[in-house]
């Protein structure tokens, strides 16, 4: 494939070791020799100093254009005097955070900072290369190379293709928090670098738009009120205004993971097979249904087997199984593919045996029941996102059967919960206006007549003449479609979490006890996707939508609570936008994903 990336870089000495943060030059040199090494079209801007110092280490076989500037004639350099000013006045030393970051210290990395947007700016005027796309890196990137294959053409063929398919995108790495960080007029006081400065790029007309919005926030916002701080926080501004512009990679670990995923030569895995129950014959098979959805629209060759039907003649090599532990008795066992298994109630079967197993266990305080018997630990595990937690385990403890004599073994898990069914595009603020009827149509195997909690609530209903239609999944299934327009039409969506069933909390087992035990369930997430109110019994679900659900744990009170506030169409909105943002399957793939690259 022609390469159509262009790759920018520049350096020049603004003496950072003895007036900045104490950087040695020497010690960037030799990372820029490494950086020199990468198979690309290389377009550097430097001074005149430096350029036989880059002739000298760059390939001369890989496609180079240097430009020549002096450091006064950088874009950026107009505004020195002022940065000069604001950065020595007591005010701003007093006022700024970490104020012996190198940005508050020297002008002059500012102005290289801010001014890789120009030089983006010039490498698409210029385009040596007839490229379509330009790609800042920084000239130190080196030191993150560990994982980089720098002979191979950059981008690889899949990079070129991600770059593609994100065509009029700003493509950059951000922090895991970017969506849920609130920034305000304080932000830029602030060290906090939601956005990584040391890679990110798009087509010409978004690095024009990027090198503008910069620009406006630089002098508008900084300079303005007598502030200066990074562009990484400066992108972060452009992001809050302007997200539908930006194709964001997630990652806190490595400080340039977008180098690592363009120079990928293939994909890490060729299918995708959820191997489950078909659709309809078992209230997990909706889940099957969320995962099959979410990887079909990432474009994703996506499969759907069961222990019953499955074909025999299919390459199984090299695919990503998503399987639970009740419907996995046929799974083909490859020691090529990954696999993440909900109820693994066999580890033993897949560890040893496959390139990569994980379970998924439920994102619950606790649980004892016939199939787990576990304490989430939050301290032992690793934060992938708000509602997923990693731990690498010992033993196979946390299964029912084998609790209270483990076998040592080792093997990862994920606890994590489950999500709405529609896409986050899916997602749309008319909904809210669908009209209602005084009713509310249930869906599910527990209702009124079997769930106290339940009850309490539709008592109060009943008072307000607010009629309760039951629909039970197991005995009458209907398509999504019809579940969404019905739910759409309900005066009301409410999310309850049972105290638990009293049969099996007398044989000792909390697995039922939801309200207690903390168990999320995507009936609320789905509820405030398809534009309801969301209302819940749930302590932990609450926690987890940002307070900004209607919480009560006493199920009577719920319904008053909720009242006055069905027709709050802002609260609404904003309870939409933390779903469409963190609780689709997109989201829960997305924490595969890191848990993949760990």
């Amino acid at each position: 494939m022609e390469n159509p990336i262009t790759i920018v870089t520049a350096f020049f000495d603004i003496n950072r070791e003895e007036k900045g943060d104490g950087r040695k030059l020497d010690e960037y040199l030799v990372w820029i020799k490494e950086t020199m090494q990468l198979n690309c079209n290389m377009f550097i801007v430097t001074e005149e100093k430096f350029k036989d110092f880059f002739i000298q280490h760059r390939n001369p076989t890989y496609a180079t254009y240097i430009m020549i500037m002096t450091f006064n004639n950088l874009y950026f350099y107009k505004y020195y005097d002022q940065m000069k000013t604001i950065i020595e006045s007591n005010e701003y030393k007093n006022k700024i955070t970490s104020p012996n970051r190198v940005e508050c210290l020297l002008p002059e990395y500012n102005i290289i900072q801010y001014s890789k947007f120009h030089f983006l700016y010039l490498a698409s005027e210029l385009n040596p290369f007839q490229s379509t796309h330009f790609f800042w890196l920084d000239a130190g990137a080196s030191r993150f190379f560990k994982d980089v294959n720098i002979h191979s053409p950059f981008p690889s063929d899949l990079g070129i293709e991600i770059i593609k398919q994100n065509d009029n995108k700003f493509i950059a790495q951000c922090r895991e928090d970017i969506l849920t960080y609130n920034i305000n007029n304080n932000f830029i006081w602030k060290a906090d670098n939601l956005i990584y400065g040391g890679m990110f790029g798009g087509n010409k007309s978004v690095i024009l738009f990027m090198l503008e919005q910069v620009e406006e926030i630089f002098v508008n916002v900084m300079l303005k009120n007598s502030n200066i701080n990074n562009e990484q926080l400066a992108l972060a501004i452009i992001h809050n205004n302007f997200k539908d512009a930006f194709a964001l990679v997630t990652n806190n670990n490595k400080p340039i993971l977008l180098l690592n995923i363009l120079s990928q030569q293939t994909k890490p895995f060729s299918k995708v097979i959820v191997w489950g129950f078909p659709l309809h014959t078992h209230t997990h098979s909706y889940i099957h249904y969320g995962w099959v959805k979410a990887f079909t629209a990432l474009g994703y060759e996506t499969h759907w087997f069961s222990d019953n039907n499955f074909p025999v003649d299919f390459d199984y090599n090299n695919c990503l199984f998503i399987t639970e532990g009740y419907a996995d008795n046929n799974i083909p066992i490859m020691e090529t593919s990954t696999y993440f298994v909900h109820i693994a109630r066999n580890p033993e079967v897949y560890i040893g045996n496959v390139k990569r197993f994980v379970e998924i266990r439920y994102l619950v305080d606790s649980i004892k029941d016939c199939n787990y018997n576990y304490v989430l630990d939050k301290s032992k595990c690793t934060k992938i996102s708000d509602c997923t937690y990693y731990e690498k385990l010992s033993n196979n403890g946390g299964i029912a059967k084998h609790h209270d004599n483990p076998i040592p073994m080792e093997y990862e898990c994920i606890y994590t919960c489950w999500a709405t069914d529609l896409l986050p595009e899916e997602i749309k603020e008319e909904y809210i206006s669908y009209p209602k009827e005084n009713k509310i149509y249930w869906f599910g195997s527990a209702n009124h007549e079997n769930t106290r909690e339940i009850a309490l609530f539709f008592n109060e209903c009943v008072k307000h003449n607010i009629d309760i239609i039951v629909n039970d999944p197991w005995t009458n299934p209907l398509p999504f479609e019809v579940v969404q327009e019905q739910t759409m039409k309900s005066i009301m969506s409410p999310d309850f979490r049972s105290s638990g069933d009293p049969y099996k909390i007398a044989l000792g087992e909390t697995g039922t006890c939801h309200k207690q035990n903390g168990y999320i369930a995507c009936r609320l997430f789905k509820s405030i996707s398809y534009g309801h109110l969301g209302i819940t019994n749930s302590k932990h679900a609450y926690e987890l939508l940002e307070q900004k659900v209607i919480y009560n744990d006493n199920e009577a009170q719920l319904f008053y609570d909720a009242i006055p506030h069905l027709n709050n169409h802002d609260l609404i909105k904003e309870q939409m936008k933390i779903v469409r943002e963190k609780h689709t399957y997109l989201n829960r793939i997305q924490d595969l994903f890191k848990v993949l690259e760990m």
